[in-house]
């Protein structure tokens, strides 16, 4: 008897239903608003208390957001909140919005959970825990990510830890926040990891001049006494790298990490970025994989975003208490690696000794009182099977890189996976809306499923040979993608994209405006609802009004120029260096004697040019290594003296030229006055020891607040290991 047969008595007490949706939570929510929009029916089955409902029932809700509000909230909240503003929203302010958004359709939800699912070709038949048996057309998970760290934060407090030694196997947001926590507290922190990527999640700098004097500064390209204050993931112009990946791949991932931190380049020139003074953080193959990837970013990348102790102060030191009790913590990984209250060993030369509660590395040998293991990632599904026409049944496998654009695997059929995906930066609402959208496009077109099924081997090939290094195996953190390269991915495949035709118009200031829009507005869902199918009333506005609110996002856009500029200057150089000595001799000898003369040149400059071309990341640093504020002065100038270089021949001034933005950069960089400083954008440990008095201040107060806390609310014993034996979160 084969396993359809062995079903069949079964099937006559099933419910017929077209759409079931499993889990109820945040990711879910874009794809139930369509539905609802549209009276289209569906079935929505749960069980279980949703992860941010925990946190609150433990008291955990102390601690602030690591994306934006504009990256962490889906479209139509933000229309309604009106908010320009980049800010981090806290936990609680995140908490509050997931309930008003359950609260809407917390009514349509049965209780129940599933056992099993057999998907067949045109059907699956999904069994639950109270006896239910669903015959449904579509079946859509959106359960969540197991992720071992969220048992950690409800159950590990550190409150009561002094002077102890904690050690984490691994790294990540999740971990930052603890380490901050821990650090706050007077404790040594070890992380037991294989490098990871820093990024400052908010760059905060202040113009001088009267507070909202606002006069603009032409050559600067900024306004008087006014702050800028930009949040990373709304730095990343994505649509530049569909139209100029190379330039993008040489710029763009310059903040992943230094040339290899042994290279004479990062020790004479970048001494002082992070991964180059603590070479064991590097994440070398993070890096390595991106330079291999076709993609201006690879997927797989995992990046700590925390507050720099410079922006934290300009932000948040006039209100500090009030800042810490709603969590808002400094958590500068940078920062407390130089102060050395955080080391960074590696995991793989590290050996770990639970029962003696021990760890070794390179002959170092350090007691801990508390291990936190760290566990991956994985989507939280119950046992599916697929069952073919003649009824032979294979158990499914989850594997992200089978799954196009991570919400339809390509083994099962009619079934689709919402919030499995994850963003390298921008916050998961973007990777969630996206999805919801893509998955209620091919539940109302069935034309458009079928052809999806039809070449997806193809489209799965095409996708993973763009963003993963040719040959490289799977990795648990495939799911993680860049969130600009994958909302447009998604908006191309439902067709919503933005097309930069449509930027054109009669009024040339106006397609410039429109250009500069689309090139540089960062690819949140937002902007794939500002028109078309799915087009949200008032998004349009709102995110104009959010890129002039940014200046149009000009810090990005100079940036984008003077390594323009710098790259033109180099072939400036060379064409003029033949012209000089190649061409001109030969013009005034008029002879066949000058000839070698010609192709000798000409070989020595291309192959100079060539060589210029292919290090053009090495050249990129010049401009990456300018104080923000200066990318609006070398952007305006330099065409300037370029256009003069071109005019008078002088191919020696292309040279000088590049010294004098060195020197520039170097003086500039001896500088630091905040909030104007002459820092790195990322992972600059240049000047962190000039915040030892802040960061003083700072943990009188977060004691203060905590002594409270624990004084008021003890944690729980499972928190605070009292026999020092190991805390392990793993799968």
């Amino acid at each position: 008897m084969t396993f359809a047969q062995q079903m069949t008595s079964t099937q006559s007490d099933t419910q017929d239903v077209e759409t079931l949706i499993v889990g109820f939570g945040f990711s879910v929510i874009p794809l139930l608003r369509e539905l609802e929009a549209r009276t289209q029916p569906y079935t929505l089955i749960s069980e279980g208390t949703p992860i941010w409902q925990q946190l609150a029932d433990k008291g955990r809700l102390d601690f602030d957001m690591v994306s934006s509000f504009h990256a962490s909230f889906y479209a139509q909240d933000q229309v309604a909140a009106g908010t320009v503003e980049s800010y981090y929203a806290t936990a609680r302010e995140f908490y509050e919005y997931n309930e008003r958004l359950l609260t809407q359709f917390r009514h349509r939800v049965i209780e129940d959970r599933v056992a099993s699912v057999e998907n067949h070709a045109k059907h699956s038949l999904v069994r639950t825990t109270r006896g239910r048996t669903y015959k449904a057309h579509n079946v859509v998970f959106a359960t969540g990510l197991t992720r071992p760290q969220n048992e950690t934060i409800k159950n590990f407090d550190v409150a009561g830890l002094r002077d102890q030694t904690v050690v984490f196997g691994g790294t990540s947001d999740t971990i930052n926040m603890m380490v901050a926590r821990t650090v706050a507290q007077g404790n040594r922190v070890i992380l037991l990891n294989n490098g990871f990527i820093t990024l400052d999640k908010y760059v905060a700098f202040d113009i001088p001049g009267p507070k909202g004097s606002n006069v603009y500064l032409p050559l600067m390209g900024v306004r008087t006494g006014k702050r800028y204050a930009l949040d990373l993931a709304q730095l990343e112009a994505h649509a530049v790298e569909r139209l100029w990946p190379k330039l993008y791949k040489d710029l763009m991932p310059i903040p992943l990490g230094p040339p290899e931190p042994e290279s004479w380049v990062a020790k004479m020139f970048l001494p002082h970025v992070f991964h180059v003074r603590y070479p064991e953080t590097f994440r070398r193959d993070a890096v390595r994989s991106t330079k291999a990837s076709k993609a201006g970013l690879s997927n797989g990348l995992i990046g700590i975003k925390y507050w720099p102790i410079d922006c934290y102060e300009t932000l948040c030191s006039e209100q500090l208490e009030e800042r810490v009790r709603a969590g808002v913590l400094v958590n500068d990984i940078v920062f407390f690696h130089t102060e050395g209250l955080v080391e960074t060993w590696s995991k793989d030369r590290t050996s770990v000794d639970l029962e003696n509660k021990t760890i070794a590395c390179d002959g170092r040998v350090v007691e801990f009182d508390h291990f936190i293991q760290v566990g991956k990632e994985e989507p939280r599904l119950p046992p599916i099977v697929s069952v073919d026409d003649e009824g032979r049944s294979h158990a499914y496998r989850y594997d992200y890189r089978e799954n196009y654009l991570g919400v339809v695997p390509s083994k099962l059929r009619n079934v689709f996976f919402i919030g499995y995906t994850r963003p390298f930066t921008g916050g998961i609402a973007n990777m969630t809306e996206m999805q919801g959208l893509m998955v209620h496009k091919l539940l109302s077109d069935s034309k458009r499923t079928e052809q999806l099924y039809g070449d997806m081997q193809q489209r799965l090939t095409t996708y993973n040979d763009y963003y993963y290094p040719k040959g490289q195996e799977r990795r648990p953190t495939d799911h993680l993608v860049c969130f600009g390269l994958y909302t447009d991915d998604v908006a191309r495949f439902i067709g919503i994209d933005r097309k930069l035709s449509d930027c054109v118009s009669w009024n040339p200031l106006r397609t410039f405006t429109n250009l500069r829009f689309d090139l540089l507005h960062p690819n949140n869902a937002i902007k794939y609802r500002m028109q078309g199918e799915y087009k949200v009333e008032g998004a349009e506005k709102l995110c104009r009004d959010y890129a002039a609110h940014h200046e149009n996002w000009s810090v990005i856009w100079f940036l984008f120029l003077s390594t323009l500029w710098d790259r033109l200057l180099g072939y400036l150089f060379f064409a003029l260096l033949f012209l000089t000595f190649g061409i001109t001799p030969m013009l005034e000898q008029a002879s066949a004697s000058a000839l070698p003369n010609l192709l000798g040149w000409g070989a020595l400059c291309g192959a100079g040019a060539w060589v210029f071309h292919r290090n053009m990341h090495v050249v990129n640093l010049l401009s990456y290594s300018l104080a923000v504020p200066l990318f609006g002065l070398k952007a305006a100038t330099q065409p300037l003296a370029m256009i003069y270089i071109a005019y008078t021949g002088q191919w020696h001034l292309c040279l000088l030229l590049y010294a004098f933005w060195a020197m520039i950069a170097f003086l500039f960089r001896q500088v630091h006055l905040p909030p104007l400083s002459g820092r790195y954008l990322f992972a600059d440990c240049k000047f962190k020891h000039k915040y030892r008095p802040f960061w003083e201040r700072y943990k009188e107060v977060y004691q203060k607040v905590h002594a409270e806390r624990f004084e008021s609310t003890p944690p729980p014993r499972t928190g605070v290991m009292q026999d020092g034996a190991a805390m392990t979160t793993s799968t």
